[in-house]
């Protein structure tokens, strides 16, 4: 799919800007193929690589909106306001660089996502979705092959460097 060639393509060269960051994505990717070879469970261990790519889906969605819908009939909100049947709506994708939730939110940090992840954030997995961070999807609206793509693109990196 197009997002996930954008993603992958985007990451390549967030991660070829931060040329550090190279030793120790090697480093981690080594050891986890070690321990568990080529599968599920080796690609999950690679959770600093799995950081480096949500930054950069963070920093560049593959949309400024998401979450696009038409309404088929009138819906009236919890605070009455009225959205007319055949309005189409979207959520803008602004709050991933909201400086309350992403301090120093217009740089790349490969280990701000494994940070939450080590504090416990279970959210902070690239697979994982939530309100702060909806490029996959939120809901009903959730991206089913978030899990592939994501796999996908972190086997592909480590393939590049």
């Amino acid at each position: 799919m197009h997002t996930t060639s954008e993603l992958l393509k985007q990451a390549l060269l967030d991660i070829r800007m931060h040329p550090d960051l190279i030793p120790a994505l090697r480093d981690e990717a080594q050891k986890a193929v070690e321990e568990s070879g080529w599968t599920t469970a080796g690609v999950f261990k690679m959770q600093l690589l799995d950081s480096a790519v949500k930054e950069t889906q963070r920093l560049k969605p593959g949309s400024l909106v998401n979450l696009e819908w038409k309404a088929l009939q009138d819906v009236i909100l919890p605070n009455g306001l009225t959205i007319p049947r055949g309005t189409n709506v979207a959520v803008d994708s602004s709050m991933m660089w909201d400086p309350a939730i992403y301090p120093d939110q217009f740089s790349y940090d490969a280990y701000r996502f494994l940070r939450l992840r080590n504090s416990g954030d279970t959210a902070a997995a690239l697979a994982s979705i939530s309100p702060e961070h909806i490029a996959f999807g939120i809901g009903k609206a959730i991206c089913p092959g978030r899990f592939f793509a994501s796999n996908e693109v972190k086997i592909a990196l480590l393939r590049f460097s």
